[in-house]
C-alpha cells in the first residue's frame, strides 16, 4: 500500500531575523538525519549547473520508532516526520507563499533549497519501499551570478557544516522548528506522537547497524557532512581558458593624458 503525505509552506523570513532570533538548544536533542545525498547528479558524469538549472538535495530521516517498525512494520506502523502547521498564516503547505529551506553556501552566499513535495518519481514523505525512514526533498534554481565548487550545507548558525559543529547543532532549515532550533517558525519537523525532529545526523550515522538505505541517485561519502564531497558544482561565471600573458590582446582602461599601448606597460605623457 503506498502512503502519500503531502506537505506545504509559509511567508519565508530573511536569514538576518532567523539569526537574531533566539534559539534554544533541545539538551541532549538526537539527530534523526542517516543521510544527505544529491538527486539526479553525478560528481563523475555531471557538469556543471547553470543558470535555470536544479540543484536537488534528499535529506533521509529515520522515523522515531524506525527500530521497531524495521523488525515488525504491522505490529509497529511507522512515525514518519511532517512538517506541522503551528497556525501562523496558512496552514497549507502546498499552497503557502514559502516554504521550509535548507541553507547553502554557494560560493560563500547564503542560498536556499525549498522543500517540494516530489523530484520526478522520488516522493517526500514515508519512504514506501522502507518505511522507517522519512525523505524530505529540495530544490534550488541556479541564479545569475552563482559559482559554487561546490556548493556546501550550512549549520543553524549559518557556518558550513563540520563534524564537530553538525554533531551537536541542526542543519540550516529556514521557516521550521527543530529539536536543536526552536525560534517560533511556522512550522514544526514532527511526527503523530508530537516528537520533534532532530534535524542534523544521527549518532554513527554511518554504521552498518542501521537498517538498509533504498537506492538513489547520489551517495554520500562518509562524513561527507557538508555535501562538499559530492561535488554538486555550480558555475554561471565563465573564464578564458585559452589566454596566454605572450600572445593575447589585452584591452586597459586608461586615464585622460595617459596612452594605452598593449605592447608595452601604458606610460604618462
Amino acid at each position: 500500500m503506498k502512503i502519500t503525505k503531502k506537505i506545504a509552506t509559509v511567508a519565508t523570513l530573511a536569514f538576518a531575523a532567523f539569526m537574531a532570533t533566539s534559539a534554544v538548544k533541545a539538551a541532549n536533542s538526537s539527530g534523526h538525519i542517516i543521510s544527505i545525498e544529491p538527486v539526479n547528479y553525478n560528481k563523475a558524469t555531471s557538469p556543471a549547473l547553470g543558470v535555470g538549472e536544479k540543484v536537488q538535495i534528499l535529506v533521509r530521516m529515520l522515523n522515531s520508532n524506525w527500530l521497531a517498525t524495521s523488525g515488525n512494520a504491522t505490529e509497529h506502523p511507522p512515525k514518519p516526520w511532517y512538517f506541522i502547521s503551528l497556525g501562523v498564516g496558512s496552514t497549507n503547505l502546498a499552497s503557502a507563499a514559502a516554504r521550509p529551506m535548507l541553507g547553502l553556501s554557494i560560493g560563500g552566499k547564503i542560498a536556499y533549497a525549498e522543500y517540494v513535495e516530489a523530484i520526478g518519481s522520488y516522493v517526500s514523505g514515508l519512504n514506501q519501499e522502507l518505511p522507517y525512514y522519512t525523505d524530505l526533498y529540495f530544490e534550488y534554481t541556479v541564479k545569475p551570478g552563482d559559482l559554487g565548487l561546490p556548493i556546501k550545507l550550512l549549520n543553524s548558525n549559518g557556518k558550513v557544516a563540520d563534524v564537530a559543529e553538525t554533531d551537536n547543532d541542526d542543519y540550516c532549515l529556514i521557516n521550521a522548528n527543530t529539536a536543536g532550533k526552536n525560534w517560533g517558525a511556522y512550522w514544526t519537523l514532527s511526527n503523530v506522537d508530537g516528537e520533534i525532529a532532530g534535524f542534523h545526523l544521527a549518532a554513527g550515522y554511518g554504521s552498518l547497524d542501521y537498517p538498509t538505505k533504498p537506492n538513489n541517485t547520489g551517495a554520500p561519502a562518509a562524513g561527507d557532512v557538508s555535501l562538499s564531497a559530492a561535488q554538486i558544482n555550480v558555475q554561471t561565471i565563465d573564464f578564458d581558458d585559452t589566454y596566454s600573458a605572450d600572445n593575447s590582446t589585452i584591452w586597459r582602461d586608461v586615464y585622460p593624458k595617459i596612452t594605452d599601448n598593449v605592447s608595452v606597460a601604458p606610460r604618462i605623457l
